[in-house]
């Protein structure tokens, strides 16, 4: 593994021994720290745990020690890179793609806005909204379904197939509310178009030539 490997060249490099002692790991942690993210560092020291536990049963008090974690705290402090965001998506964006369509968008277009307006609206990530690109990924339980879909006299709803992180798999109810005006209204347009193209399809989000969209596609 890159991270033994780094270890193994730092102790040629200064002549220490290969045992894993809280010294020798600490400074590991700050020679390691002058080329890359600190944050790499910590994460190449479990492996380097993970590495050689069986040969010295003395590198998990090692690695745990205060030593290595105040090395660990001073160097993410001197060295630390900020986390770089996307810039959030405010409603005057989506105002302005939405105008951009123009009146009569065709489906593929209202498919996208519908998409893009709805997963913003209830917190959706993109492998909610679309099929994975590589073809051994693609399972249908977790497709969202044209049946799940309730009208209600002041909001929309539709069921999010269960994910591995739901203990139950029972799923999750979304609501889009009329209150969120354009958002209801796309949907409610997308139904419509999503009904006539495809009278006898189950799934809810479909391309104009009947294939669910994909990561690719949405991007």
């Amino acid at each position: 593994m890159s991270a033994l490997n780094s270890y193994i060249t730092f102790c040629r490099i200064h002549g220490f021994d290969i045992e894993p002692t809280p010294c020798t790991l600490a400074l590991y942690v700050t020679f390691q720290s002058t080329y890359i993210n600190p944050k790499s560092v910590d994460t190449y020291l479990s492996g380097i745990f993970n590495q050689l536990k069986t040969h010295f049963p003395d590198v998990r008090e090692a690695h745990k020690s205060a030593l290595v974690s105040h090395a660990l705290q001073g160097a993410k402090r001197r060295f630390g890179v900020p986390t770089h965001r996307k810039l959030l998506l405010t409603k005057a964006n989506l105002l302005h793609i939405l105008s951009l369509y123009g009146p009569a968008p065709t489906h593929d277009n209202l498919l996208f806005l519908t998409q893009l307006f709805t997963g913003t609206d209830c917190l959706m990530r993109l492998a909610e909204l679309t099929w994975p690109d590589q073809v051994s990924l693609r399972d249908y339980h977790k497709v969202t379904m044209r049946p799940s879909i309730e009208h209600f006299s002041d909001a929309i709803s539709f069921w999010l197939p269960g994910h591995k992180a739901d203990q139950f798999f029972e799923g999750n109810c979304l609501f889009i509310w009329k209150s969120s005006t354009e958002t209801y209204c796309l949907f409610d347009s997308y139904l419509s178009s999503h009904d006539q193209l495809f009278q006898a399809r189950p799934e809810l989000w479909l391309c104009a030539d009947g294939t669910i969209p994909t990561r690719a596609w949405f991007i």
